[in-house]
């Protein structure tokens, strides 16, 4: 099972697009941390997602560009049975693929943190770690709703500045106005940033399903 679904996200990421995914990215991002925690303390983990956010974004148009615009035609995809299976499969195995290295990489950055940090962590850190693991999964999911209708890399590099800097400004006004003054309930952060997640996901999901069904119609529907 493992094998198919690793066959299945192969169709759309190569071996070098998952190498750098994978691998590269996140030990720049990690090194980054390493050099950076202690100088700049907590606030440095909301960086951290900023730069997440961007880089998954623009890793994207490598992988899956255009694939929810009206013109995509998904190739071969539409002349076998399986071909909704999957793309359905291999969207939800990018998605998995994505928050996991999103936990991942967030998790070692507030370690690090933790460990090097000259200042005093704000109360409820953890709790606050994990609202940005969820906050930047989302984010990025949204952010990719929007990118993955434009096919021309200029347009998508202008979008995804745009983008990530409402998001930036979004996070660092919660991070930084609200929970560091201690204004910010955290729980009810939390569920509402899960929910997000869920609902960013499944409808990631469905407008690429839905593309998937209107290339058969072309400019029909």
């Amino acid at each position: 099972m493992l094998k198919n679904l690793r066959d299945t996200y192969r169709c759309f990421c190569g071996r070098l697009y998952s190498a750098v995914i994978l691998l590269v990215m996140p030990a720049l991002i990690i090194i980054y941390q390493v050099f950076t925690a202690s100088v700049m303390g907590p606030g440095n983990l909301m960086y951290i997602c900023i730069y997440i956010i961007a880089l998954g974004c623009i890793a994207d148009y490598f992988a899956f560009n255009g694939i929810t615009s009206r013109h995509f035609s998904f190739g071969m995809l539409r002349c076998c049975n399986s071909g909704r299976k999957l793309v359905k499969e291999g969207i939800m195995i990018d998605q998995i693929r994505r928050f996991s290295y999103i936990c991942f990489v967030i998790f070692i950055s507030m370690v690090i943190t933790v460990r090097v940090s000259r200042e005093q962590l704000p109360q409820g850190y953890i709790a606050a770690s994990i609202a940005m693991i969820l906050f930047t999964y989302s984010a990025n999911t949204i952010a990719l709703m929007v990118l993955r209708n434009i096919a021309a890399f200029l347009n998508y590099s202008i979008i995804t500045g745009i983008l990530t800097a409402v998001f930036a400004a979004i996070g660092s006004i919660f991070f930084y106005s609200r929970y560091e003054s201690g204004k910010a309930n955290i729980v009810l952060w939390l569920i509402i940033l899960l929910l997000l997640s869920v609902l960013s996901t499944l409808c990631m999901l469905k407008v690429v399903l839905n593309n998937f069904d209107r290339s058969f119609y072309g400019d029909k529907r």
